[in-house]
Formats: C-alpha cells, structure tokens, sequence
C-alpha cells in the first residue's frame, strides 16, 4: 500500500470513528483538506493532511471582559480538542502516549 491510499484509509477510518465514537455530523462545510463537522454544539474541522481535529471555541481567550458561558464553551472545546485528538492518536493511529 502506497502512501496515498494509506492515507485514504486513515482518513475514512477516522471518519468512521468521530461519527460512532463522538456524534460528530459532518456539515459539508468543506474546504481542501479540511472537512467541517458539528458536535455537542461546538463547532470545528477535521484535518485530512494532519489528522487531526480543531474547535473554533479553542482560540484564546485574552483580555477581560468574557462571560462565565463564554469561558466555559472554550474550556468544553479544548478539553473535547484534546481527548478526541488523543483518542485517535491511540485508538486509530495505534500510537502509544
């Protein structure tokens, strides 16, 4: 198996598991390499080159002035970002932490 199809695999697998294993819907927002996707109200994308996920709600959040629900959505999304990311590093990549 080259590289390409390796890849491909990867992906439609990752896929598969971000669907059964999170309710990730995707939403057709797609561009490039990136496949857009909603869960748990937090929106972001999937990473087709890097295999990876990103939560719009995980940019910093400096200065004053954010609300209690505001902080709380972010702190959701990192946290999501992180397990899931985890998630298919050893479940899907078989990579050991």
């Amino acid at each position: 198996m080259n590289k390409t199809e390796l890849q491909k695999q990867q992906t439609k697998t990752i896929i598969e598991f971000l669907e059964n294993k999170f309710g990730v819907e995707f939403t057709g927002d797609d561009e490039g390499g990136r496949l857009g996707f909603e869960v748990d109200g937090l929106y972001g994308e999937f990473s087709r080159r890097d295999l990876e996920v990103v939560f719009w709600d995980t940019n910093s959040l400096s200065g004053n002035g954010w609300s209690q629900d505001e902080i709380d959505k972010h702190n959701k999304a990192a946290m999501l970002e992180n397990l899931i990311n985890r998630s298919i590093r050893i479940t899907v990549l078989g990579y050991s932490e």
